[in-house]
């Protein structure tokens, strides 16, 4: 039996006991991110309703301006996890530096958006009341960037060698400064004469917090290389080779994220101008089903890992192992959580509402929602174990087909020409995922993945060269 050479001995390769020990971090550390957010939308209501609208709106515009960075950055938890299961912990680290490195560059190619920031909120018709707030939020989240990246980098490399207990507990205590930042700098301390800074407090509050995050992984790969273990560092000098290389693989990683994130934009914007109801039970239905989206995106990761080490360890059954036991577990759940969703739909449209007419049209859509959780989770873990091969241009392509091949005239058809309102567009967010998550079982079950498609190889950085 072949086993990973730089990582712990395991009973049994990809059997459920690996997967959960790997996923449950990742499922506490998405938790609290989403209690991060929150808490801002919390704050910012305690500011104005003009201010917590110019949050919610520039949180959403600065996620998809990051998505596709983040999501090419990904890839760096494939990288390191494939250099792992060859036995090469050393190239798992040079491959860290060089995502820290393109991270950098990523943040400089955002800074000219500053530029266009407030004509863009004039131009897609926001209140006037709120482009004061949106624009300095905006501005400052933007400046804080290159953390925010540099720590995704930090979280993909630490999963990729097989430990998400760091990401989650860097996480987890990060989140908890957010929240202490956001009550001294937004609601203030009149007793030590600290006053509310408004939007920018907010804004700030998330960036010291990220600034902490990328200090304690700065902290604990020098521990690491004082200990002479192999640590992704900032000093390594820049290699176009690896940077091109991870771009390569990760480009078509980030832009499915982009992809998924405009086709849901989309949607939103488009049930938007239907009716303040019919808007009103669709921001429900989103909010809840993020709720069940945490632990597919614990296994979502824990696939990726765990399938990314095992063909670099030239263990493709184990590989294969990996992913369908990640499968399986979040069926189950999602299962589980779809029933939840159908049985208790209209209470739990009551914990956001009590107009009877939204939670008449919410409790519709939480039925359709119930229906939408087992395609989602296993489009979910089936993209991350394919990424966790290289496999990403397939995993873009398969998306471009289900957002906008299926669901975007779909939906517009049935909202718009067929005049059925916001249920057909989730209808058409059912087809959507169905669609996606046949296509990337087949994709799985083919085994074309196993061939490899990412160049495992950075050129080696002569001592000269380390600056």
């Amino acid at each position: 039996m072949t086993t990973l050479e730089a990582a712990p001995m395991r009973s049994v390769n990809g059997g459920p006991r690996e997967v959960l020990t790997l996923a449950w971090p990742a499922i506490v550390n998405m938790m609290s991110f989403t209690m991060l957010g929150l808490a801002d939308t919390y704050f910012a209501g305690s500011i104005g309703t003009p201010e917590q609208g110019a949050v919610g709106f520039c949180s959403t515009l600065v996620w998809a301006e990051l998505c596709f960075f983040l999501g090419t950055l990904e890839l760096v938890q494939t990288f390191a996890a494939q250099s792992i299961g060859a036995g090469r912990p050393d190239r798992a680290a040079r491959w860290g530096s060089a995502g820290l490195h393109l991270a950098v560059v990523f943040a400089v190619a955002l800074l000219p958006t500053l530029a266009f920031a407030r004509p863009v909120f004039e131009i897609v018709g926001i209140a006037p009341e709120m482009i004061p707030a949106a624009d300095s939020y905006f501005r400052i989240r933007v400046l804080g960037a290159v953390f925010f990246l540099l720590v995704h980098v930090g979280d993909g490399y630490y999963r990729g060698i097989g430990d998400t207990v760091t990401p989650m507990w860097i996480g987890v205590a990060a989140n908890a400064l957010n929240f202490a930042l956001d009550w001294f700098l937004v609601i203030g301390v009149v007793a030590f004469g600290i006053p509310s800074f408004g939007v920018e407090g907010l804004a700030w509050a998330t960036v010291v917090a990220t600034v902490v995050q990328a200090a304690v992984y700065w902290w604990i790969g020098r521990r690491r290389s004082q200990r002479g273990q192999p640590t992704p560092r900032y000093r390594d000098a820049f290699s176009r080779e690896e940077a091109r290389e991870l771009f390569r693989v990760g480009a078509p990683a980030g832009l499915h994220w982009l992809l998924e994130v405009s086709a849901w934009t989309a949607f939103t914007l488009a049930v938007a101008r239907l009716d303040p109801v019919q808007s009103a039970a669709n921001l429900i239905g989103i909010s809840l089903i993020r709720l069940s989206f945490m632990p597919g995106f614990g296994m979502s990761k824990a696939a990726a890992t765990l399938v990314g080490q095992y063909l670099g360890a030239k263990d493709i059954p184990s590989a294969f192992r990996s992913g369908w036991t990640s499968t399986w577990l979040t069926c189950v759940y999602m299962v589980a959580a779809g029933i939840a969703y159908y049985v208790f739909r209209e209470p739990l449209v009551r914990l956001f509402t009590s107009d009877p007419e939204v939670i008449a049209v919410g409790a519709q859509l939480m039925a359709w929602a119930a229906l939408f959780q087992l395609g989602d989770g296993v489009q979910l873990v089936v993209a991350g174990a394919l990424r966790g091969a290289g496999d990403t241009k397939f995993v873009m392509w398969a998306s471009l087909t289900g957002a906008w091949g299926v669901f975007a005239p779909l939906s517009f058809t049935l909202m718009v020409v067929r005049k059925m309102g916001v249920e057909a567009g989730w209808i058409g967010v059912n087809a959507w995922v169905i669609v996606l998550a046949l296509l990337l079982i087949w994709r799985f079950r083919s085994g074309v993945w196993t061939k490899g498609g990412i160049n495992l190889e950075p050129r080696p950085v002569p001592k000269a060269e380390v600056v």
